[in-house]
């Protein structure tokens, strides 16, 4: 009978020729080496399958399908692997070497868990990284998070490059959602963490690139984002946490709504946010012209460049 690997690591690829080998490369240096990598190109137009194919490495299996976008991808990737857990990293991100090892620590230590994650850094510019500040005090190499959202206030304690979990947890939860095109890794830790807790790793072993986005034009962006708002109003009525997650994220919205020169849809949003659970930055970053919230932008992406980290979420 063929090896089942312990893990299958899920990639969804469209047109990340600058990244993409400098990621494969960090998951292919794993010092836990039970595993498999399951690549499904999104329909690129440019050299990232070549790339790939040219790493000859025995642990790739290598699947394509047109362009429909992250979730469809990351669906199919998944449908693909045959692994006992999953481990995603999006195909422009870093693993340190003990990323897969730390999550094997995880389900040692905490074997009824079915979902995962491990702490991770923001980069910023190629030359400044920060590392992610989460709402909850977590004082212990490992953890079990009963309440994800509220741990999640200022930064989600889940990304998709640090995430794992069973096969069992992803179809229980729904899967990634193919009409959503923005927000749609938000929408499935929504559904895993109403289902699961979270085993949390406090080792950073993930880097983001936060820079390195394919990203939405500034109004499809906010449309797409917007569809999420609302989808979990029911559930917010018996569960105080989600419903201030919710609210943050509407925050989040409406300032790329205004950021965007997007009035329709910030004057929709508006009405929706509890200005209760906002700072007064937040409340202020509300109130502004958009023509001053976009210099305040501008101003904090220099900072930025100049290793300096200013944020409205503390």
């Amino acid at each position: 009978m063929p090896h089942t690997p312990f893990f299958s690591v899920a990639i969804a690829v469209y047109n990340k020729e600058k990244y993409i080998v400098e990621t494969m490369e960090s998951v292919l240096a794993q010092d836990f080496d039970d595993f498999e990598v399951v690549v499904v190109d999104d329909g690129s137009t440019d050299r990232s399958m070549e790339l790939i194919k040219n790493m000859k490495n025995d642990r790739i299996r290598i699947f394509t399908q047109e362009n429909q976008g992250a979730s469809a991808a990351r669906n199919h990737a998944i449908a693909k692997c045959s692994g006992k857990y999953i481990a995603l990293i999006d195909a422009d991100d870093l693993w340190t070497q003990h990323h897969l090892s730390d999550i094997k620590e995880l389900i040692q230590t905490f074997p009824e868990a079915q979902l995962f994650a491990t702490h991770y850094e923001v980069m910023y510019t190629p030359h400044y990284k920060v590392e992610a500040n989460y709402s909850v005090e977590i004082s212990k190499r490992t953890v079990m998070i009963d309440d994800y959202f509220a741990g999640s206030m200022q930064r989600s304690l889940i990304t998709s490059s640090s995430v794992a979990f069973t096969r069992e947890a992803f179809e229980k939860a729904g899967k990634f959602a193919p009409d959503i095109k923005s927000g749609e890794d938000t929408d499935l830790w929504i559904r895993l963490t109403l289902e699961y807790p979270l085993a949390f790793h406090l080792r950073n072993s993930t880097t983001y690139r936060s820079f390195a986005e394919n990203n939405l034009t500034s109004q499809l962006l906010v449309e797409e984002s917007s569809k999420l708002l609302n989808k979990y109003k029911e559930q917010e009525q018996s569960n105080p946490s989600l419903q201030k997650f919710m609210n943050m994220n509407r925050f989040a919205v409406a300032i790329y709504a205004k950021l965007g020169s997007n009035d329709k849809i910030f004057r929709l949003i508006l009405p929706e946010i509890s200005k209760e659970d906002l700072n007064f930055t937040q409340r202020l970053l509300l109130k502004m012209p958009s023509k001053m919230l976009i210099l305040m932008k501008k101003w904090q992406l220099w900072l930025n460049s100049k290793r300096i980290y200013l944020t409205a979420w503390d």
